[in-house]
């Protein structure tokens, strides 16, 4: 199945044509829907802040028909990350700065 092919049907909402509105993906990967029965309708349920993908989680949640098959829902669950201590600052070079030269500190 490539972009772009049909994902499924859902009523469209604005003109209420059963199955009217065609889902496919956009150029992200997102759900897109097109009503293509009566009214045109655009629906664009995709983007790529976490608010925006819940909306597309909460999209296939209420038409998990249109989901495209073998996608992976994400679980919550996080993978424990080491993080050092301390964040290394600018490495210097073997040069003094002028400043160190002249003794003036910040």
């Amino acid at each position: 199945m490539a972009k772009g092919d049909l994902l499924g049907r859902i009523d469209c909402e604005t003109c209420g044509t059963k199955d009217g509105m065609r889902i496919t993906e956009d150029k992200n990967g997102d759900p897109f829907g097109y009503c293509d029965a009566r009214c045109h309708q655009q629906k664009r349920i995709g983007g790529r802040n976490e608010v925006d993908r819940e909306r597309v989680e909460a999209f296939y949640k209420k038409y998990p028909h249109v989901r495209r098959p073998g996608t992976v829902t994400d679980t919550g669950s996080e993978i424990p990350v080491t993080v050092p201590d301390t964040v290394p600052g600018p490495k210097k070079s073997g040069k003094a700065s002028a400043l160190e030269i002249f003794g003036v500190t910040g």
